[in-house]
């Protein structure tokens, strides 16, 4: 649905915007559940924000390869991260620093998993994810250990 807007100012854009999201919620509030596969899948399945930089000039000059190479590189890095995370978060808490430190992670991460499955999902949000990861990561402890 497009549409010229006649809306001024921040405040009255965000107003005209959720009113029509709350609309189309109501509509087809089953389609809106649906794309919240999609938002999560957009989110963490890969990372292509810093490979995006290599745009129109740059990217012909380095090529589609590079860049898709570039985007391989970076969801794997994610993909490590999330590996790590997981591990970390899977073994549970073994002391007081790290019972706070998997609530925190726990905590955060789940924020995070609502806010972008219920409203937007895009990769370029893993910088507020980032450290939240790294702190989980760090619970994992050596096998033995």
């Amino acid at each position: 649905m497009l549409f010229r807007s006649t809306v001024r100012g921040e405040v009255q854009r965000d107003r005209c915007m959720a009113a029509v999201a709350r609309a189309r919620i109501r509509e087809a509030p089953g389609r809106w559940l649906a794309l919240a596969g999609l938002k999560l899948g957009g989110t963490f399945l890969w990372e292509h924000d810093p490979a995006s930089y290599l745009r129109g000039e740059r990217r012909e000059r380095y090529g589609a390869m590079t860049y898709g190479l570039l985007v391989a590189l970076c969801t794997a890095a994610w993909w490590a991260l999330l590996a790590a995370a997981w591990s970390g978060l899977s073994q549970g808490p073994t002391n007081g620093t790290s019972a706070v430190a998997t609530r925190f992670a726990v905590g955060s991460l789940a924020a995070t998993v609502f806010t972008h499955g219920v409203f937007l999902g895009a990769d370029r949000y893993h910088l507020v994810v980032v450290p939240v990861l790294c702190v989980a990561a760090g619970l994992a402890r050596p096998r033995g250990a």
